[in-house]
């Protein structure tokens, strides 16, 4: 089920989280990167069209060094 978010109820905008009434709690991980390079985009050449799959790698592998650190957490959320 999703469920808008934005200003008045019917633009498009990001819905959140919201599981269906009675699925158990989902989960849902959050990360922060600690970066040597200001801008990732730049750093990695990631064109304009870059997929978020793309951007997933370069922010785990294809940085090499310039990935000082990354911690994560996870949060659930049911109804």
């Amino acid at each position: 089920m999703f469920r808008d978010m934005g200003a008045a109820g019917e633009n498009g905008n990001h819905g959140g989280p919201c599981p269906p009434v009675g699925d158990p709690p989902h989960h849902y991980v959050f990360t922060l990167y600690a970066l040597a390079v200001p801008d990732v985009v730049a750093a990695a050449g990631i064109p304009k069209t870059g997929s978020a799959a793309l951007f997933s790698f370069v922010l785990n592998k294809g940085l090499g060094d310039a990935l000082l650190a990354k911690a994560s957490f996870t949060a659930t959320y049911g109804r």
